[in-house]
This record gives structure tokens, sequence and C-alpha cells, in this order.
């Protein structure tokens, strides 16, 4: 093993402490691994070998702390999304009233504010019949241990 691999393998190990914390190293590969679509990409744009990373990607700890960075992008995505999406009907609801419009776009824009009020009342109809079989999951289960 090479002095770098032997300085990366000593990283990795002094990386991880009881309460999975992560080096600086380790930071920075994943900050690349969530930014990047792949590992060679995430490689190359942290300046950790693609080894490492993937040596790194083995350990469960590290997978933890990835599957949680990739969480927490995707809660902020869905937050972002929502705040354009909530803009989006605005605009729909304000064409959709505009006399002045085109009634082409008025039609368009009545249909999809239609379309989606829809999909949002399946939506939540949905989760609600989800978080009733999960009770009922429960307390089947629960009633089993009895």
């Amino acid at each position: 093993m090479s002095d770098k691999n032997c300085e990366e393998a000593d990283d990795f190990q002094d990386g991880f402490d009881s309460e999975t914390t992560l080096s600086v190293r380790q930071q920075r590969g994943l900050a690349a691994l969530v930014a990047n679509p792949t590992a060679s990409d995430a490689a190359a744009a942290s300046g950790i070998g693609e080894s490492t990373l993937r040596r790194w990607l083995n350990n469960e700890n590290f997978r933890a702390a990835l599957h949680r960075a990739g969480r927490e992008l995707l809660a902020h995505t869905v937050a972002h999304a929502g705040l354009s999406g909530a803009n989006a009907v605005k605009i729909l609801e304000t064409i959709a009233a505009d006399a002045n419009s085109p009634a082409t776009a008025r039609v368009q824009a009545a249909r999809y504010l239609d379309q989606r009020s829809t999909r949002l009342l399946e939506f939540g109809d949905f989760a609600r019949r989800l978080e009733e079989l999960e009770e009922l999951y429960k307390s089947s289960v629960a009633g089993r241990r009895e």
C-alpha cells in the first residue's frame, strides 16, 4: 500500500468515531458525491481518489451520512418546488381570471388548475388511507405480541 493509500486508510479509520463523525476530507467527499452524478465526477471535483470514495461508500456509517445528506437536499428541493408551484398557481389564476387574456390561455390555465386540485384531493385521500392502513398494521402487530 502506498503512503498516500495509507493516509487515506487512516483518514477512513479516524473519520468515524462512536458518533459517526466524518473527517473534513470525508465531508468534502460526501459533499462531492451529493453534488455530482457519478463517483468519478465526485472524485474529480473533490480531489479525492475514486477508489477512496468507493471504499468509503462500503462503510455503513459513511453511507448513512450520504443518505442523510441526500434526504436534506431532497427536502430543500421539495420546499423550493412548493414555493415555485405556489407562484405558478397564482400566475395561472391571474391568467384564468383575466378577460383580456386569449381564450385558449384562459381555458388551459383553468384546466390545469382543475386537474391540480383534483390530484391534490386524490393525494390527500391516499395519504389518509395510508395512515389508516399503517395504524391497522401497527395494532395487528401489537396484538400478535400480546
